[in-house]
């Protein structure tokens, strides 16, 4: 047990924080009155650091008398990305992209949208998915850009990729290797909306580890809709069984998982989550829309396969 100011104690074993003594009770407490602390970080006199307790940022400090207290939402970013990720299965990452790499993402997925409005789409797979959704699967794109002789866009495909998988395991660990088997470019228009879902069955991943890279193209989350998302719902979903016939939940099932959290995002932005975080697309106030997005996804390889990826 390490002792806390306050009259709280920590217990590193159990990884859980509790009264060390009958005064001062902590509010509010866990219904079993205790937290379940998930991570523990300590500063280099182990003074005072922070942890996560029942999905939220906490500091602490045992020494100086001061009291457990929530870290406020303007700088619960503290922890890092990675941390975030893994205990609220979601993570906002300001700037993921810079202005450069923005500005080639976009003339990127502008010039796609016009090739696949005018050409034959020789992928069977690829032209149902543009003419069912308005979506761009990416893993047959450089195959599709070259044949309508758009090699620049391959290299610049290419170089976007490489740079987005680099920030993405410099961020997040570098086992995540990028997945275009299931990644997209999503062009919304007329209003249209999806339900509360989880990309492991609704996407069709079909692995046991991976995450959603998105990245907006547009300002979202006041005028154009962002996505809602319900922080440390992955947990729970991950232990449910995976349907193909029932995708999509309603708001009752939603809200027995938490609140819901909407992110407000600039181009440039990501929203990081897991595939098992319920999500949906925010209800926006204006009720036809168009909203431009990519979903660049991400699976853990098993060890070996890592092992050979690494040496050739």
């Amino acid at each position: 047990m390490r002792d806390l100011a306050g009259g709280y104690g920590i217990d590193l074993l159990n990884r859980t924080l509790r009264p060390s003594s009958v005064a001062g009770r902590l509010e509010p407490l866990a219904p079993s009155g205790f937290f379940q602390v998930t991570e523990i970080g300590l500063d280099s006199d182990h003074i005072k650091g922070f942890l996560i307790a029942n999905s939220s940022v906490m500091l602490w400090r045992n020494s100086g008398g001061t009291l457990i207290k929530p870290i406020s939402p303007a700088n619960s970013s503290k922890a890092p990305p990675h941390t975030r990720l893994k205990f609220d299965g979601v993570a906002v990452v300001r700037q993921f992209l810079d202005a450069d790499d923005l500005k080639s993402l976009a003339q990127l997925v502008e010039n796609t949208y016009k090739l696949m409005s005018l050409a034959q789409i020789p992928d069977a797979e690829m032209a149902d998915n543009f003419k069912r959704w308005n979506g761009v699967w990416l893993q047959p794109l450089p195959d599709f850009l070259n044949k309508s002789g758009s090699n620049s866009l391959v290299d610049v495909y290419g170089r976007l990729v490489s740079t987005i998988s680099q920030r993405t395991r410099h961020l997040f660990g570098y086992a995540w290797r990028f997945y275009p088997q299931r990644s997209f470019m999503r062009r919304q228009v007329g209003g249209a909306t999806v339900p509360w879902h989880i990309d492991a069955d609704a996407a069709g991943i079909g692995r046991s580890q991976s995450i959603n890279v998105w990245l907006p193209l547009d300002t979202v989350g006041s005028r154009l809709p962002s996505l809602d998302v319900i922080p440390a719902s992955h947990k729970k979903m991950r232990t449910l069984a995976l349907t193909r016939d029932r995708v999509y939940r309603d708001d009752t099932f939603a809200a027995s998982f938490g609140s819901t959290v909407t992110p407000i995002l600039d181009p440039g932005d990501a929203l990081v989550f897991d595939q098992f975080t319920l999500h949906r697309t925010q209800h926006s106030a204006v009720s036809d829309f168009a909203r431009t997005s990519c979903e660049f996804r991400f699976i853990k390889m098993p060890m070996w396969r890592r092992s050979f990826w690494t040496k050739s």
